[in-house]
């Protein structure tokens, strides 16, 4: 099911019990990012499920800031088998512009079977990495003044 279909979901859709199985597709978006230049990006997935089917997860940033914009693959494709399962990938994006970031996780299970996951696209903050720059400086220059008395 896309994230299109999602939105014609009826009620009698959604009662319907899942005895054979299927897949969900999970999309999160967000649009208006304006970090520019290259930018590294951390895409994360961990969690627990009692079914056999595999989790699948991907992770995109769109330079034309489109919801659910599945341009540019950030890193590569995780997919994960077996309880608990955590992994992780990374990629550079060079940005210019407003750009959108989407999440798609597929869960592939059989019926009556249950997940729980938490997954995370991070995107470095400037002013976190100029507070650890100047922290560090900081104990550089402290760790200096200590040596010589």
């Amino acid at each position: 099911m896309t994230h299109e279909q999602l939105e014609t979901l009826t009620n009698e859709e959604a009662r319907r019990p899942l005895t054979a199985g299927g897949t969900l597709k999970v999309f999160v978006t967000e649009t208006g990012f304006t970090t520019a230049g290259p930018v590294d990006f951390l895409g994360s997935i961990g969690g627990t499920q009692s079914g056999s089917g595999p989790v699948i997860a991907n992770f995109f940033a769109d330079l034309g800031n489109i919801e659910f914009g599945e341009t540019g693959q950030i890193g590569t494709t995780l997919s994960l088998a077996g309880s608990p399962f955590t992994a992780q990938t990374n990629g550079t994006v060079n940005t210019n512009s407003l750009y959108s970031l989407t999440e798609e996780i597929d869960l592939t299970m059989g019926g009556h079977s249950n997940t729980s996951f938490d997954a995370a696209l991070a995107v470095p903050e400037p002013a976190s990495l100029a507070l650890l720059g100047t922290a560090l400086a900081g104990l550089g220059f402290f760790g200096r003044r200590r040596k010589r008395a």
